[in-house]
């Protein structure tokens, strides 16, 4: 399955998803902080498309700040600001955040063990509210 209808936008977040999981699985996982997840990589990308500004002056202060463990936010050399810098004027339709979340859900699942795909899952049902209005 294709995840955006359109190529540059398959490109553009295989892109970021590559360079998100390159930064904790280079160096034989260096970049990894206590309890991270590979479930926290697609999740980053996709707090980060819906709006979460981790660049924000109040962000480490907020709750948006503990969607995620906050050590994603505190201990990654600023990668989420990195990357939702790249995200810049970047508009995700509905579509797109459908085809990104099946995507995603079925690279957990096929990839990951069952405390993972719970641990997505849980994720995924404790930003409902954040994610409602792209359905």
């Amino acid at each position: 399955m294709k995840m955006p209808k359109n190529i540059k936008d398959e490109v553009f977040f295989q892109g970021l998803l590559s360079e998100i999981d390159e930064y904790f699985h280079l160096m034989g996982g260096a970049g990894c902080y206590p309890g991270f997840s590979d479930w926290h990589v697609p999740a980053l990308l996709l707090l980060l498309l819906v709006g979460v500004d981790p660049t924000s002056e109040e962000f480490l202060s907020s709750p948006d700040s503990y969607t995620l463990s906050p050590r994603m936010w505190r201990e990654t050399d600023g990668l989420p600001g990195k990357i939702f810098k790249k995200l810049d004027g970047f508009k995700l339709s509905p579509m797109q955040f459908e085809l990104y979340l099946k995507l995603q859900t079925e690279r957990v699942s096929q990839k990951l063990g069952a405390r993972e795909i719970l641990e997505w899952s849980n994720f995924l049902a404790g930003n409902q509210d954040r994610f409602r209005r792209f359905i």
